[in-house]
């Protein structure tokens, strides 16, 4: 076999297994984003709210949570204070309180609050 051919089959054979090997999943994932990704906030010192009763409820309550760049974060455990017209997220992994951006929010709905489907 003549030389040139055989490195030119071995330099097309090299770039070819390159190319099969650095290809990537395209598979659309939207649904495997975590929330983490999707909310954003800042810390919230709780010494600064006036009055706990001032939250829509007591407890953490699931809710689904609509972005305005249309996706969803889905049930998170969050929180509403009519006071202070702002919507926190208790964190799952550090379990902080995150005051959420209110701008990033269209709206949010609770789970199964009295009876609710």
């Amino acid at each position: 076999m003549n030389p040139k051919i055989l490195i030119i089959t071995l330099i097309l054979l090299v770039i070819g297994s390159r190319i099969c090997f650095c290809q990537t999943n395209s598979r659309n994932t939207s649904n495997a984003i975590s929330s983490e990704s999707l909310l954003s906030g800042e810390l919230f010192d709780q010494s600064l709210t006036p009055d706990f009763a001032t939250y829509f409820n007591a407890d953490w309550l699931a809710g689904d949570i609509q972005l305005t760049n249309g996706r969803i974060a889905r049930t998170e455990k969050i929180k509403y204070n009519g006071l202070l017209d702002e919507l926190f997220w208790n964190e799952p992994l550090s379990k902080q309180i995150i005051k959420l951006d209110r701008e990033s929010i269209l709206q949010f709905h609770y789970l199964n609050f009295n009876g609710d489907p």
